[in-house]
């Protein structure tokens, strides 16, 4: 459960949120269940065990740019997609 935590409060779950859902007034992203099922996660089975307890140790840490390295490496993202999961704006 805590990788799981992790990785939703990752930038993957913000990215793949926004390529479903409509914005609201302000910009703000409309966060719905049905949104939330469409985030693809990969078969735990299938991920490293340094990868599982990266992912446990950095459940709960504030560190975003941490745990976006963690989630790229986990989804093997390049660095312009893992750009792309913090927001950043890529040429």
């Amino acid at each position: 459960m805590h990788a799981l935590q992790a990785v939703m409060r990752s930038g993957i779950a913000r990215l793949f949120v926004s390529l479903y859902s409509t914005r609201m007034r302000g910009g703000y992203l409309r966060f719905q269940a049905q949104y939330l099922r469409r985030i693809r996660l990969p078969r735990w089975g299938s991920v490293g065990e340094p990868v599982r307890e990266r992912l446990r140790r950095c459940s709960d840490t504030n560190d975003r740019h941490e745990l976006n390295g963690i989630v790229a490496s986990l989804y093997d993202l390049s660095t312009d997609e893992m750009d792309l999961m913090e927001g950043k704006v890529v040429q």
